[in-house]
């Protein structure tokens, strides 16, 4: 099934995001309040996603948040 990104929600929409850039395997990657439209669930399972990336790809990850 395809879905136009407009089409999605919020949080889905932030997911999306997050797939694409870490797509390419940056060296660095710039998280600006990228989590805060996640719910807790999805929140920890892409902190949790960034963690092992930080480690295993020794990816550089500045983030910000609300929170």
């Amino acid at each position: 099934m395809k879905t136009e990104i407009e089409h999605m929600s919020n949080s889905d929409q932030v997911l999306v995001s997050i797939a694409r850039a870490l797509i390419n395997k940056p060296k660095l990657l710039l998280m600006d309040q990228s989590l805060d439209a996640l719910d807790v669930t999805r929140r920890n399972m892409v902190i949790e996603l960034i963690q092992q990336l930080r480690q295993t790809e020794r990816m550089t990850i500045l983030s910000t948040s609300l929170f």
